[in-house]
């Protein structure tokens, strides 16, 4: 919550002026570098957690120059390159959010660049490919908030085959799992917007299947419960835009019982409540489109009384007077 938030970015402001305090001290040693740099990113995502953008990004961009010093102070290490690379990734990210689309996409290219990079040096360490895949997916997300979806495309594809080499050194475990699905979603979701929508079902149904093999793996956690209602949604609707009703009901059906788990689970929370009510919307307008009219008016009303919760729930308690 906020409260707790405000705690935290007051934590990480006294210790970036303890560090900032100990670099005076101590000079520019590599070490005192790493730990200012540190306290800055930390900083940094507490300020984007809490909506404050531009002061996120001061920081992150803090982080950057601090590591770009780094790598000229020890060297072209791969460990020096990864922190560089991440703080980039960092900054990307929060440029992406305040659409400042073309600062992050340089940021992730040259991301991009340096974990190509450090692969050549270390091989093929699932560190070293797991680094890779995360920088083609944040580039590949900016190409398609861009509008570059060929380019984008490209991106998702090769993060896929990433992701497939990872999970055949690794074995099935929850994160090898999740990327791949979460890449596969990413893919359909560039060809859905480019029209191809049997190639976009083919993705959705091939991430849906590994986000099944993750809750198996995992358990009925909250994430996979939400990974896979994700799934779910997605291939669902790409078959009532095809028009294969009682194939998107099914997939609806099924997203709507694990919404409903999953609010028994994490309780009304404002995410839930909504997901929820999106959810009964979905399987009211397919059931009407099915001719189902008192299935469709049933899940349109407990929608809109869900909806209805939730606005007032939102509006602030007046005292009396």
């Amino acid at each position: 919550d906020s409260g707790r938030l405000e705690a935290a970015r007051e934590a990480f402001t006294e210790s970036l002026a303890l560090r900032d305090h100990l670099l005076k001290i101590v000079g520019d040693t590599p070490q005192a570098m790493r730990d200012f740099s540190a306290s800055l990113v930390h900083l940094g995502q507490i300020e984007q957690f809490s909506g404050r953008l531009e002061a996120a990004q001061e920081s992150l961009s803090k982080a950057v120059a601090l590591h770009r010093r780094l790598v000229v102070e020890v060297g072209n290490t791969p460990q020096a390159l990864r922190d560089l690379s991440i703080s980039l990734s960092n900054l990307g990210n929060i440029e992406n959010d305040s659409d400042r689309l073309e600062a992050a996409r340089a940021d992730f290219t040259e991301s991009l660049a340096l974990d190509r990079r450090i692969l050549s040096v270390v091989g093929e360490t699932p560190e070293a490919l797991r680094d890779l895949s995360v920088s083609l997916v944040n580039l590949a997300q900016n190409e398609h908030k861009s509008g570059r979806l060929d380019i984008a495309r490209e991106a998702f594809s090769e993060s896929i085959a990433l992701n497939w080499r990872l999970a055949a050194v690794l074995g099935e475990t929850p994160q090898a799992l999740r990327d791949l699905s979460a890449s596969l979603n990413s893919l359909g979701q560039i060809e859905r917007d480019n029209g191809a929508l049997e190639l976009a079902r083919e993705a959705f149904a091939e991430s849906l299947t590994f986000y099944r093999r993750s809750m198996k793996v995992v358990s009925a956690t909250p994430q996979a419960l939400r990974d896979l209602v994700v799934g779910l949604e997605n291939l669902g609707t790409i078959e009532q835009s095809t028009g294969n009703l009682e194939a998107a009901r099914e997939q609806f059906f099924e997203s709507l019982t694990l919404q409903r788990r999953l609010l028994a689970v994490v309780g009304e929370t404002p995410q839930a409540v909504r997901d929820l009510y999106l959810a009964l919307e979905n399987i009211g307008i397919i059931e009407r489109e099915l001719g189902h009219t008192d299935a469709a008016q049933a899940a349109f009303s407990e929608s809109a009384e869900l909806r209805l919760r939730l606005e007032n729930a939102s509006q602030p308690v007046k005292a009396d007077r």
